[in-house]
């Protein structure tokens, strides 16, 4: 049974028999509840006030989170700027050495030339040597013979 009900037997009590008792229990549930829902009342502005602090506060950390993160975000472009740059140089290094490698190509094809070209001179060198050696050595082998002969 609610308090409703309660308060309207003694009501009832009170009217039909005259109880004074009864209105007294009438006054004092009235006043119970009555002090019942002002606690409550007070309370749930309390609750009410409790949860806009803390709507405060959260709001308040969000945006402090925000620029956090805006500043996180500032970092990492930083960041992305310095490997733009490391990257650039990079590519510079390498075409440098690109350039670097062609060039000790080309001094070594250079190289390569100017060796054979020395071993051919060489060659041609050693051949006709080895001709007028021939030669001389055919025409000793020809005059031995011919002195041989005449005596």
């Amino acid at each position: 049974m609610g308090y409703s009900f309660i308060i309207e037997d003694y009501l009832k009590e009170a009217v039909l028999n005259k109880n004074i008792e009864a209105i007294k229990k009438v006054a004092v549930i009235i006043g119970e509840n009555t002090e019942k829902t002002e606690m409550l009342l007070r309370e749930k502005e309390d609750i009410r006030g409790d949860i806009k602090v803390i709507l405060t506060e959260i709001k308040n950390l969000n945006e402090n989170m925000n620029k956090r993160f805006e500043a996180v975000d500032k970092r990492f472009e930083a960041v992305d700027k310095r490997f733009e740059a490391v990257d650039k140089r990079f590519e510079a290094m390498d075409k440098r050495f690109e350039e670097m490698i062609k060039y000790v190509d080309k001094r070594f094809e250079d190289m390569i030339k100017y060796v054979d070209k020395r071993f051919e001179d060489m060659n041609r060198r050693f051949d006709m040597m080895f001709k007028f050696m021939s030669l001389g050595f055919g025409v000793v082998t020809i005059l031995i013979t011919v002195f041989k002969f005449v005596k």
